[in-house]
């Protein structure tokens, strides 16, 4: 990775929605540039106010904010849902860990709407493109530079459905 792509590449990480100096976006990036993209890619859409509690205060912070939660595990099931679809549909030959690393690169630029990706999604099945298609209504934190509907809204809706669904089962 030369010094031009490494700069125009973490300034336009989200600010810019994925444009990448070469054809095809992170997918021409080494394993290593790529994971670490998806991580930073997942810092981006975590609450700005939340990481400057979580460098002030400490690492507690995370444990304790619900809606961190709550998008780290949307990130972790569509991830290991893109996983599984990429393992039985078979027709794309990827290793083990390609398979990992294009599922949760993809699931977290899906969701973030980041833009980039690591692979010809468009090749997958569609349970994979579902996955991700679902993935784009899920976005991040609120707080963050990211688009779509954020997580707090979802975790709102999810919460009182929780609770009436348990009093209805446990009455």
């Amino acid at each position: 990775m030369t010094l031009y792509n490494r700069l125009r590449t973490r300034l336009l990480r989200l600010q810019r929605r994925g444009f990448s100096p070469e054809a095809e976006s992170a997918g021409a990036f080494t394993p290593v540039v790529q994971w670490v993209l998806a991580a930073a890619m997942l810092v981006g859409g975590t609450s700005f106010i939340l990481l400057y509690r979580v460098f002030t205060q400490g690492l507690g912070r995370f444990r304790r904010s619900d809606e961190f939660q709550f998008h780290l595990a949307t990130v972790v099931i569509a991830s290991l849902s893109v996983v599984f679809a990429l393992t039985v549909d078979g027709t794309q030959q990827f290793s083990v860990e390609q398979r990992v690393r294009h599922a949760v690169f993809n699931t977290i630029s899906t969701i973030t709407m980041t833009g980039f990706a690591s692979a010809d999604f468009d090749l997958w099945s569609a349970a994979a493109k579902n996955v991700l298609f679902a993935c784009m209504f899920l976005g991040a934190m609120v707080g963050s530079t990211t688009c779509s509907i954020k997580s707090l809204r979802w975790l709102v809706v999810v919460k009182p459905f929780r609770r009436d669904l348990f009093t209805a089962v446990h009455e």
